[in-house]
This record gives C-alpha cells, structure tokens and sequence, in this order.
C-alpha cells in the first residue's frame, strides 16, 4: 500500500500476528485456510456486508427502528454530539439504513489506543460501505458500561516529561468492586492534576484540557458518560453514534433479550458450548465457555451477581427467584439486568441491523462461537472484520531506529513493498532489558566510528604497502624509512580513535536515555503500543486534529498492522 499522500502521514505495514503476537484462529480467518471461517456466516470482506444488507434492513426479530432511534438521538443530545451523529442517529429510523459496529469498555481518558483505532474502524467502514451499497450506513459505537472488569477501565497510561509510562488512575473506593463499571464516578480534579503534572507542556495541551473538561463538564459524573463524550467529540466530523446498553430507554428496548435467555435457558449458552467444543477440535483456543447453569446475564442490585438456573428456578447471589418473578422483575426493573459477553453481542444485533462488526482479535475469536446463537435467534450474523491496528512512531523515533539497523532485513509486510529495516527495529526493540539497551547504544553509538576507523586504516595500509614497494624497488635503502613512517601512521590513527571514541562514550548517556524513551513509547511496560499507550499522550503533542489526520491514514487498513510514521 502506498503512503497516505493526503495526510502526509507515511504507511508501511505488517501481518498482525508479527505485530501483535501469534493468533492461530486470526491467521486463518484472514488467510482462509483452515477452518477458521467456518466458525462465521461471511467471508471478512467490504463485498460480503454489502450483499447482506438488504437482508438485515428487512429482517424481522428486530428491536422497533423508530424507538431505538428515538433513544440514541436524545442520548447523543445529552452528551453534546455533533450533528452529524445526531443525524446519524435519525437515520437509523429509515427502512434501509444499516449498522457498522464496534465495542469497547469505557476507559479512563479513552482508555487506550486500540480504542479510537476501533472508532476509526466503524467510520471508515460505514463510509467505504455506503458508497458500495448506496444505503444509509451508521457507524455505532457500543459502550461496553455493563462490564465489571474495574483493573481494565481505571486507568490510562502516558508518556510523561522524561518520556516514562506515567499511570494516570481513577480514585475508587473498594465499595465498586463489582459494579458496572459505567457507573464509576469520575473524580474529575484528581485525574486531571495527575495529567497535567505527567504530561510535557506543548502548544496543544490546553485545548486538550479544555475539551476533557467539556466532556466531564455538570452534565457527567460517570466513567460511562465521560467516555461517551470524550469519543464524541473526537469524532463529531464523522457522525459516530455512542450506544450505552444502561441508558434506560436502551434498556427498555433490550428485554425481548432477557426474556428469551429466562424463557430457553439454554439460549445462547449450549449452542456457545458446542462451539467451543468445535473450536478446540479444530485446533483453536476458543474464549468462551458458559457454565451450563449460567443464563447468559446477570443482576445489577449494587454489585453484580450472575443469574444461574437451578432446579427450582433461578438464582442471583442469596436471592432465589421463579420464572415468574424473574419476568415480572423484568417488566418492572429492565435497569437492573445486564449483558454478559455472549449475550451483549446478541442483544447489540437485536438492537441495531449490524451488517459488520470491527472486532479485535481476541474479540473475533468468541465472536465466531455465536454463529450458532444468532441462527436459533433468526437474526443474520454480520460480517465481522479486523479492526485498524497500529504503531505510532514519531519521526525521531524512526531516525533513532534507523540508525540501529537492528534488523537490517526488516519483515515480510502487506501489499507492495517490503516495509524498511527501521520498522522490523520495532520488535527487536520489545525484549530488551536494561543491559540489551545499554549494549545496544554503545553500538549504536560506537559502531559507526569503529567501521570509519577500519577503513580508513584498511586503505591507508594498502597505500603504504604499494609506496614502500615502489620505494624499496627504487633503492633497496627506503625500505626501512617506509616501513617507519606506515607504523606511525598507524599509531596516531590508533592514538586518534582512542580520543574520539571517549568523547563519543561521553554521550551514551543522552544516547542511552534517547533508547529507553523510544523503547517506552513503542512498547509501554512492555506491551504493544496499542493496547497500553492512551490517546492523550498523542493528541497533547499533535492536536486535536490528529484524529482525522490519522483516521484517513488508517482508512481500508483492515487485516495488516500499520506502522505510521508522524515525521
């Protein structure tokens, strides 16, 4: 692929697997080997969503297009979206718009990178699928609030003033432990004192602020509300709409799904349990494994509890209920039942007429267990696609790594030509320890100086050997002189690059410094850049019109993992 002329921003590309760890079951979805696809309804392409579109438009079994419309619209005026994603939202209410969806638990200040890169997913898709399908085509993005998984939403991670991963945490009290985590409170002052102290002065920070505080504002008290602005707003160009599942309309509009998973409880879990029994004779590692007593959701009274089936009826906790109570509390109080993994998808899809969905590749894998959930439930599966996926390199980052040749033979990488040395560096620079970047520094700075050294002695060797030839062969007398004067070239030259590499080790310091901050911004604690790294380190240092800056460099990036070089 070439580079996104339009941006400036330059594109090389590599497999996923070689970015983000080996994905059996990711490689052959991709590739089409093996039996991965099996496991879904479409193949993974733009031309599969677009076939089945008309199909999901018309299909019965879904949630009320007027009503769902009606709650995302007044859920989009009070988060202070733009009016492309209020727009948006009213147009999912016409007869042959479709869905382009994505998820994500709401993290702190965005959570990290691979959450605008699954937003910039949906929009690229929605746009790219609208023009091949000439429908409507809305981009959604699902909050995932129900969630419990406090260690996963209640921080962010920055590069702060001397380029370390700086933790930014959300104060909580042991009292959320188990709660839903769009519930959290936000203690605004705190978080935001955090980032100001982390982060390095720029031009750019202070719009940034401005629009964190305009997120949090007096209308949001919420992790899940904060979120939802903050994405907003990044995104208010590209009309993305925010769907959060504990939004009491939404709720209401969810029960049909509860009422299926009281009324069969064997809906969705035995069919996700076959699946996953398949999965592992295929040779796949498959995610989701309900109990056989687990109805797929739970009750929020607090914390939450997972409702099981037992031979009387059901149970939540200490709390045993019938089938009759369990509906009527359904009737009364839809507020308080909530989604698990499996159930979410299925719930999403009741909702929305989703022809794609961007996943993850750990998403895509319990995705592919469901095939057999939506077929019981009469609903089509949507095409489920790879979502962006990328490295972020500033253009001192690159020189710094193309100066250490590394790899000097790169990697294997998408269409086109292969990516260049400096990004193969990328992963190199990932299990280095602390004497790896010491070592690798003294080369870095040394190597160069040595090879200089070594060649100059080489050739003026060679050029002493022929002139004390020509001497001697001229009288048999200068042949001691020649040799003299050869050896006293060599020792200034040995005495000459003795100083220079002293002088040269007198700046490993700063070089050595300059190795950990690049190896702390491409792989923060050690993890991919993607999933550790938050979006506000970014936008203080580009701005906040780095989004759709990136968002066009990102475009039609499915499948490949895509280094982009800011410089």
């Amino acid at each position: 692929m070439p580079p996104a002329a339009t941006t400036g921003l330059q594109r090389d590309f590599v497999p996923l697997e070689r970015a983000l760890g080996r994905n059996v079951f990711l490689s052959d979805y991709l590739s089409g080997e093996g039996e991965a696809r099996s496991f879904f309804a479409h193949p993974p392409t733009l031309a599969a969503a677009a076939a089945i579109a008309e199909r999901v438009a018309t299909e019965p079994g879904r949630a009320p297009r007027a009503e769902v419309s009606a709650a995302l619209v007044a859920r989009q005026e009070r988060i202070g979206a733009g009016a492309r994603a209020i727009e948006n939202a009213r147009r999912l209410a016409e007869p042959g718009a479709v869905a382009v969806v994505t998820g994500q638990q709401p993290g702190l200040l965005t959570g990290p990178l691979f959450t605008i890169y699954k937003a910039i997913s949906v929009v690229t898709l929605a746009r790219r699928l609208a023009a091949e399908c000439s429908r409507p085509v809305v981009p959604v993005f699902w909050i995932g609030s129900e969630d419990s998984d406090w260690a996963e939403v209640d921080h962010a991670v920055v590069l702060d003033r001397q380029g370390a991963p700086q933790r930014i945490a959300l104060p909580l009290g042991d009292e959320w432990t188990g709660r839903p985590v769009g519930q959290f409170p936000v203690a605004a002052d705190e978080v935001f004192a955090a980032l100001d102290a982390a982060l390095p002065d720029s031009e750019f920070k202070p719009a940034l602020f401005a629009a964190l505080r305009d997120g949090e504002g007096t209308r949001w008290r919420t992790l899940g509300g904060w979120f939802a602005a903050l994405l907003a707003k990044l995104f208010a160009d590209d009309g993305l709409v925010m769907l959060d599942p504990l939004d009491p309309r939404i709720k209401a509009l969810m029960k049909p799904v509860f009422r299926r998973a009281i009324e069969e409880t064997e809906w969705p879990g035995a069919l996700v349990r076959a699946a996953y029994d398949r999965m592992r004779a295929a040779g796949y590692a498959p995610t989701l494994r309900p109990r056989e007593d687990h109805t797929g959701f739970a009750l929020a009274d607090g914390s939450r509890e997972p409702v099981l089936v037992t031979k009387d009826g059901f149970r939540a906790g200490e709390e045993t209920l019938t089938k009759a109570a369990l509906l009527a509390l359904l009737d009364e109080h839809p507020e308080r039942f909530l989604t698990t993994a499996s159930l979410r998808v299925l719930a999403q899809d009741t909702l929305l007429p989703t022809v794609a969905y961007a996943a993850g590749p750990h998403e895509l894998v319990y995705l592919g267990q469901l095939r057999g959930a939506y077929e019981a439930a009469g609903l089509t599966m949507p095409v489920v696609l790879p979502r962006a996926s990328a490295t972020l390199v500033e253009g001192s980052q690159a020189r710094l790594l193309e100066g250490l040749a590394l790899n000097p033979r790169g990697v294997a990488g998408g269409p086109g030509d292969p990516p260049p040395a400096w990004v193969g560096a990328l992963w190199d620079l990932r299990g280095l320890d602390e004497r790896g970047v010491m070592a690798l520094s003294a080369r870095a700075s040394a190597g160069g100086l040595v090879d200089t050294f070594e060649e100059s002695r080489k050739v003026v060797g060679e050029a002493a050997g022929r002139v004390a030839a020509a001497s001697a062969e001229a009288d048999p007398t200068l042949a001691t002189p020649a040799a003299k004067l050869r050896e006293k070239f060599d020792a200034d030259l040995a005495r000459l690059q003795e100083k220079a590499l002293a002088a040269r080790a007198r700046h490993d310091v700063a070089a050595i410094r300059r190795l950990r901050q690049t190896q702390a911004a491409l792989w923060p604690n050690g993890e991919p850049q993607e999933r550790a790294l938050c979006a506000v380190s970014l936008l203080a240092r580009h701005g906040l019109a780095f989004v759709p800056l990136l968002t066009e460099a990102l475009e039609g990036t499915e499948g490949q993992h895509a280094v982009v070089r800011l410089g």
